[in-house]
Parts: C-alpha cells; sequence; structure tokens
C-alpha cells in the first residue's frame, strides 16, 4: 500500500522506548469527572508491539484509553466495566506522524474517533458511561496499572470535559488551535529538558517523565492525509 500524501509541520514532544518510558500524570479529580469527554494527541509510533496491551494514554479503571495494541483505537469503560470504542481499521504506518481524537458525546450517545481531522469511525454506546473516580494515574506510553510499555513519540496531548465539534477538531489539526473551553490537561511539550512535563489548562495536571527523551522541536513533521 503507497504511503499517503503529505504536507510538512514541526515536530517535538518524547520519545518513549517501550521498555520502560513512561509519563504520569497523577489522578485528579479534573481527570476523572466527565459526563462527555475528548481526547487528542499527535503520535508516532515507533515499532510494533505484538498487539501488547499498552497504550499512548491510558487511565484504565477510570475508563479512557487511545491508541494502543498498534491500533488506532479509542475506548471508553461503563459502569458494568464493559470496555466500548470505535477502530479506525487499518493498521497504522510505523515511523508515521498521525493526529488522534477521540470523543465520547453524553448527549449523542455516541463514541467517535477522528484521524488527522477526519472523523474515521463512530459507533453509538450500548450503555451510558459514567467515569469513576477509582485512583488510578493517567499514564501516556504504558498501561496505567500493568508495566507493559509503548514504542512510540507522542506530542501535543489534549484532554476535555466535553464532547469537542468535528470542526473544533479540525481547528485543533490543521491549526494548532488553542481552544480553552472544557480543557482539563494540554502537554504542548514544549520545555524541551528536565523531567517535568507541565500541563497549561490551568488544573496543574503536570506529568512526571519516566525515562523518556526530549524531541528537539527544530525537526520536521511529516502530516499525512487522512486514508
Amino acid at each position: 500500500m503507497a504511503k499517503p500524501a503529505s504536507r510538512v509541520s514541526r515536530t517535538g514532544g518524547l520519545c518513549f522506548d517501550g521498555v520502560d518510558d513512561y509519563v504520569d500524570c497523577g489522578n485528579s479529580p479534573s481527570l476523572n469527572t466527565f459526563n462527555s469527554i475528548t481526547i487528542l494527541l499527535w503520535g508516532m509510533q515507533r515499532a510494533w508491539t505484538g498487539g501488547r496491551d499498552a497504550w499512548a494514554l491510558d487511565k484504565d479503571s477510570t475508563g479512557y484509553r487511545i491508541w494502543g495494541a498498534d491500533r488506532h483505537v479509542v475506548l471508553f469503560r461503563s459502569p458494568t466495566q464493559s470496555w466500548h470504542g470505535v477502530d479506525a481499521g487499518v493498521v497504522p504506518y510505523l515511523n508515521t506522524w498521525y493526529h488522534l481524537a477521540g470523543v465520547y458525546d453524553a448527549d449523542a450517545m455516541k463514541i467517535k474517533l477522528y484521524r488527522n481531522g477526519v472523523l474515521v469511525a463512530e459507533a453509538a454506546s450500548p450503555e451510558r458511561l459514567k467515569f469513576s473516580t477509582y485512583p488510578t494515574n493517567l499514564r501516556l506510553a504504558r498501561h496505567s496499572v500493568a508495566a507493559r510499555f509503548y514504542p512510540i513519540i507522542i506530542d501535543e496531548v489534549r484532554i476535555y470535559n466535553r464532547a469537542l465539534s468535528s470542526y473544533e477538531i479540525s481547528e485543533i489539526y490543521t491549526k494548532g488551535t488553542f481552544i480553552k473551553d472544557g480543557l482539563v490537561l494540554y502537554l504542548p511539550f514544549h520545555e524541551g529538558e528536565g523531567n517535568i512535563a507541565h500541563d497549561v489548562s490551568g488544573y496543574g495536571n503536570h506529568g512526571t517523565i519516566y525515562g523518556a527523551q526530549w524531541v528537539v522541536k527544530k525537526a520536521l513533521r511529516v502530516l499525512p492525509k487522512a486514508r
């Protein structure tokens, strides 16, 4: 399969080795109490995991995770402890940047997955989701409970306590637009050094970095068109 056409933008973020690197953002109430939720991030998977149960972003017991087991997928957990979600249905290329956005819309009772600003999967939620306050920390590049890690570069992580519209997601993908309404976590990874990724949402959900290496922002990022 031919690679999609692309345009160029900048890169950055943190590089995780898939062995023991991760970021821990804690378990504040702002990361737990949702009706609707939107999760967004840039990522570049660096190696295959063999379907190992690790995730680009995971908060297992509270009930949300995105991009794992070599798939572009978003999952949300229900009060009955069942996982519901949608899958893009296409294996991503390695060493290629993608922007993913996972949405749970409580009003419409729908789960949506956007890749590179375009809706690629959508399904009705079979039950109304209710996110718990179980004390599981939000982690990047690993399972939030087990010691299973993901080989990936991650940049510009955002979480909103509402369902963003298709237009808003497209604006974030194409322009990097800063949308404040509902923002509870935003890690732009601008530091370039140190062991703290600062949350600029105003909620103080800073991430402690364990082992991951900074990627210099001067490099170029190739942004694939949706496929």
